[in-house]
């Protein structure tokens, strides 16, 4: 065992005290929740923070624990609601309107190659969604029909 250094802290982001989670991607992007209510924010390394989902009240009460995918252009998360509007939902960095993959009493975590791990109702669950999301590419099959 090796003892590490003293390591410094770098303030990023205000994030008003609540924040619900955070992932960082490859390139350097921080995806946050603010705060208990909100949306997410990404920051790029030396950049600011910019809303990159809105949650819909009272649909949703706030968007929380993203998690990158392995491309880095797109995100999972947890979107806390009534019934009808929690859940497990897909984002993107480049602004796309998130889409509902599955209900959830939680965040999810995605396992590779194409799974959403998720509880509900007690239960744990794994989602696969064959075809309408590649990994690699980034592209749901929406987008390849377009």
């Amino acid at each position: 065992m090796r003892a590490l250094d003293t390591i410094e802290a770098q303030p990023l982001a205000m994030t008003g005290g609540s924040a619900r989670g955070g992932a960082w991607s490859a390139d350097g992007t921080i995806l946050f929740a603010r705060t208990a209510t909100s949306g997410l924010s990404h920051i790029a390394t030396g950049g600011e923070p910019m809303e990159v989902t809105r949650h819909d009240p009272p649909r949703q009460i706030s968007h929380r624990f993203p998690q990158f995918l392995p491309e880095g252009r797109h995100f999972i998360f947890y979107a806390t609601g009534p019934e009808e509007s929690s859940g497990i939902y897909l984002g993107s960095l480049d602004g796309e309107e998130p889409s509902r993959l599955t209900d959830a009493d939680s965040s999810g975590a995605f396992m590779e190659p194409d799974r959403v791990v998720v509880i509900q109702q007690g239960t744990l669950i794994a989602r696969i969604r064959p075809g309408t999301y590649s990994v690699e590419t980034g592209m749901s099959s929406r987008d390849a029909s377009d």
